[in-house]
Formats: C-alpha cells, sequence, structure tokens
C-alpha cells in the first residue's frame, strides 16, 4: 500500500508540476500580448501624432502661401495707383513752379521708388513679408494716353519666395498738361483755373517773341488744363454738325504723330519724334472773322515748329460763332472743308 500511495503521491506531483508550468508558460504569453499591444498603441499614437503635425504643417504652409499670394496681389494692384499719384503730384509740381523736368522717366522712377519703399514698410509691418519693387523701365504706352512702368518686385518670408517681372499701364487722362504751364508761365498774365489756362497777354508775347505772324489774335486766348481723350472718332466726325464746337468746348485731346508725347510735355518739348497728342488753343473769343492768318491752333504747332493757319468760323448749338486757325492737314484730318 505504501509503494502504491507512493506512486500515486509522484503521480499527483508530476500532475502538479505539470499544471504550473503550462499556467507559467500562459502567463508568460499573456504578457507577451499585453507588451505587444501596449508598443502597438503606442506606435499608433506616434504615428498619429506626427501624422497630425505633418497635416498641421501642410495646412499651416498652405496658409502661409495664401497670405503670401493675396498680400502681394494687393501689391501689384496699388503700383498703378501709386504711379498715377506720383505723375499727378509731378505734373502739378511742374504747372506749379512753370520749370521743365530735365528727365521725366527718371523723375518718374525715383519718386515712384519713394513710394514704393514706404509700402514696402507697411506690408512688413502688417504681414512680415519683406518686399523690394524696383523700377526697370518707364516709357510711352500703345497710345498716347497712356505710359508703362515696368517694376521687379522681390519677396520672400520663411521658406517662400517672391520674384516677377509686371508691367502696369497707367492713363494719364485727368492730369494737368504741363506744357503751356512751362511755354507761358513766366508772364505775368498767365494763369489757370479748375478747367482752363488762360493765356491773357502772355500767349501772344510768347508768340512775339518766336516772330510768329499773327501773334495779336491770341491775346486772351484758352486752352484745356487737363487732358481728356477725345470722344469723336474716327476725327474726321469734327467736320459734322457741331461736333468740332464741342470738342472744343469739353478740351479733348487727339492722337498726332506731331504732337508731344505726355513724358516730354513734363520737360517742356512742344514737339517731340514720339507718338504723342495734340490740343487746340483757342485765340481771342472775340474774333468772328473767317480769312485772317496765324500761327495754326494745335499746340505742337504753337509750341513746336510753327506755320500759319487760316481762321476757320466753327458752328455751335446756339447760333454764333466760334473761331479757330487751321491749316489745310489738319483741316483734313478733322473733316473741316
Amino acid at each position: 500500500m505504501l509503494k502504491f500511495d507512493g506512486k500515486r503521491m509522484k503521480f499527483d506531483d508530476e500532475r502538479l508540476s505539470e499544471s504550473g508550468f503550462i499556467k507559467d508558460k500562459k502567463g508568460s504569453i499573456f504578457t507577451y500580448l499585453y507588451l505587444v499591444i501596449i508598443i502597438s498603441i503606442v506606435l499608433m499614437a506616434i504615428l498619429i501624432l506626427n501624422l497630425s503635425m505633418v497635416y498641421y504643417e501642410i495646412d499651416q504652409n498652405e496658409l502661409n502661401s495664401k497670405t503670401f499670394n493675396y498680400v502681394l496681389y494687393d501689391y501689384e494692384t496699388n503700383i498703378p495707383v501709386l504711379s498715377y499719384k506720383v505723375l499727378e503730384n509731378l505734373s502739378n509740381r511742374v504747372v506749379e513752379a512753370g520749370l521743365p523736368l530735365t528727365d521725366s522717366r527718371e523723375s518718374i522712377k525715383k519718386e515712384l521708388e519713394k513710394s514704393l519703399l514706404q509700402k514696402n514698410k507697411e506690408y512688413h509691418k502688417n504681414s512680415g513679408i519683406q518686399i523690394e519693387g524696383h523700377v526697370s523701365y518707364v516709357g510711352n504706352g500703345e497710345d498716347p494716353f497712356h505710359i508703362n512702368i515696368n517694376t521687379l518686385i522681390t519677396a520672400f518670408k520663411d521658406n517662400i519666395s517672391y520674384n516677377k517681372q509686371i508691367t502696369s499701364e497707367i492713363s494719364i487722362e485727368n492730369l494737368k498738361d504741363p506744357l503751356p504751364a512751362i511755354k507761358c508761365g513766366k508772364y505775368q498774365s498767365f494763369s489757370y483755373n479748375s478747367t482752363n489756362y488762360n493765356y491773357g497777354n502772355s500767349l501772344s508775347e510768347y508768340l512775339e517773341s518766336k516772330n510768329q505772324f499773327g501773334s495779336q489774335y491770341y491775346i486772351n486766348g484758352t486752352s484745356p488744363l487737363k487732358i481728356k481723350k477725345c470722344i469723336y472718332e474716327p476725327y474726321t466726325q469734327h467736320g459734322e454738325g457741331v461736333s468740332m464746337e464741342s470738342c472744343l468746348k469739353n478740351g479733348y485731346y487727339h492722337e498726332s504723330r506731331d504732337g508731344s508725347c505726355y513724358l516730354h510735355r513734363l520737360e517742356g518739348v512742344g514737339l517731340c519724334s514720339d507718338y504723342g497728342m495734340e490740343t487746340f488753343i483757342l485765340p481771342n473769343p472775340k474774333l468772328n472773322q473767317s480769312g485772317l492768318m496765324a500761327t495754326s491752333s494745335p499746340d505742337h504747332v504753337i509750341f513746336g515748329y510753327s506755320y500759319p493757319g487760316e481762321s476757320i468760323l466753327l458752328n455751335n448749338s446756339h447760333g454764333s460763332k466760334s473761331l479757330i486757325f487751321l491749316d489745310n492737314s489738319h483741316r483734313q484730318k478733322y473733316g473741316i472743308r
């Protein structure tokens, strides 16, 4: 019995040992599983965090890029506004002083870059973007009523940069015409108001100094202060009805191969090789006689290469007559017989 019991006891011990081993083995497996799960969760958390940071960085870069592009677009659209203001200030200065610019292109470039520098500081303060604008070219546009300005724009912020050459087309309409003030501003009788130059005796004295015949007919003459493009096109329409009278009343300007461009007008040049413009200088308003001879009324003739024209009486809506002097070529250009 004892032997049997011993064997039985030995057998039970073996079972217990085997059972403990299994438990230990299962515990280790679960421990490994728990460890794997924890590591997986940590890795997933790290991955999700990294992805979130990447997406945040992408969104932030996209936002910064959109802001950057918006600021640069706003900057570009401001250049024509600043350019017009520079032209306006320069023309006002010339008219008030009666003194021409030595180099209109260089003056425009210099003044515009000053304005751009001030604007650059404002943009940097508001957005943190460093912008530089350099004027590389100032010249005439496709027609004499526009000036082209080329500007090189560079900008950067953080890892975003910008480099672009743009051309701005600037209208010169409603700017003062500086040419009459330069030519006649030194005479005491010369004056101007919000719409017209009033020459008094100044234009007559000016023409006399150039040995021009019939200068007396331009005493108390007038011409437009500001540049406005003529609405009557083709120009031969001026010979129909009261179109010419309306044109003179409104002080319109016309394209002309012989007329002075605006850049040269700022320099006091009455006749240039560029494709320019012309307007009419009206003689003494009391004149009402045809067949008189004096310097032709287009301003590039009076302030440039002068030649005579014959007095032409024009129809107007009130039945009275007004008068200008025209040579044959300008009669044909404006359809006046």
